[in-house]
């Protein structure tokens, strides 16, 4: 997974499974995600519903987008 910030830090990382990130943005994020399928996503305490199957690769999604 890599997360980019509105600042242009960028973390980069295999997370195992049942392990928790955070990331702390007052912008926008830049999201790359390997394995759609085996990953959950909350934004401000909210969950974002799956993304996709087991293996789906996700190259840009942008949290919160901006219609939100």
């Amino acid at each position: 997974m890599r997360v980019r910030t509105e600042d242009g830090r960028t973390s980069e990382e295999t997370i195992p499974a049942n392990e928790i990130r955070e990331w702390i943005s007052n912008g926008p994020f830049v999201i790359t995600i390997g394995n759609a399928g085996g990953v959950s996503l909350e934004l401000n305490g909210r969950s974002i519903p799956r993304l996709g199957a087991s293996g789906a690769v996700i190259t840009r999604l942008v949290l919160p987008s901006d219609n939100q």
